[in-house]
Order: structure tokens, then sequence, then C-alpha cells
């Protein structure tokens, strides 16, 4: 399964995108969408950065109403989640030492003190 269309944008802007769309609930959801033949043909008017209007792919513009906050995910999902999100901002061509950094700051969370001792 991959990402919505609109998360994979967002990640090749290097824009925030929320874990939740890396998890499998939003895997499913993005899947679902893409099956959906009206999510395919709708079109959304968009700004262009030099002032000027354009039409695009409401899937490529619009978030996902069912999305959560990276807060609210619970950690078996962040788990899921911060794997796939690192192999989507390495398919974005994101710079290495991003990448390494992102790792490197997953694993901190995971291995917290303060998480041992909930334990």
């Amino acid at each position: 399964m991959r990402p919505s269309e609109y998360a994979i944008k967002c990640l090749e802007a290097f824009k925030y995108v929320p874990l939740w769309y890396v998890t499998l609930e939003g895997l499913a959801n993005a899947t679902r969408v893409m099956c959906q033949d009206d999510a395919k043909e709708s079109l959304a008017l968009t700004q262009e950065t030099e002032g000027g209007l354009a039409l695009h792919p409401t899937l490529l513009v619009v978030a996902s109403k069912h999305a959560k906050y990276d807060h609210n995910l619970a950690f078996s999902n962040f788990l899921y989640a911060k794997c796939n999100f690192l192999i989507q901002i390495e398919h974005a061509k994101w710079p290495p030492t991003i990448v390494d950094s992102f790792n490197w700051f997953f694993y901190n969370l995971e291995n917290h003190v303060l998480r041992q001792q909930a334990e």
C-alpha cells in the first residue's frame, strides 16, 4: 500500500505530513479513496505562486478528513508509521542527513528512559 497522493506531494515538497498518513489506517484510507471514481475525476482550484489560478486533481491538494494528529496516535501506530515515514522520505529524495536525523530522533523516542519506566 502507498500513502495518499496528498501525502506524497507534501513530502516531495519537504512539508509536514501527519504520521497518520503512513499508518495502516491512513494507507487503507488512501487505497479506498483511490478506488472511488469520483475522487479521481474531481478538481480543485488552487492559487499558484506567481499569483495565477490552476486546476489540480483534488487528491493532490486536499488533506484527508480522517487524518489524526501525531500526538493522538497510539504508540503501536506510531511505531508502524515511523518505519513507513522513513521509507517515504527516502522515496521523496530527502537528503540522507535529514533521513538519518529522523531515524535517530525516532530511535531516541522509542528508547527513552521515561518509556522504559512506564512498562
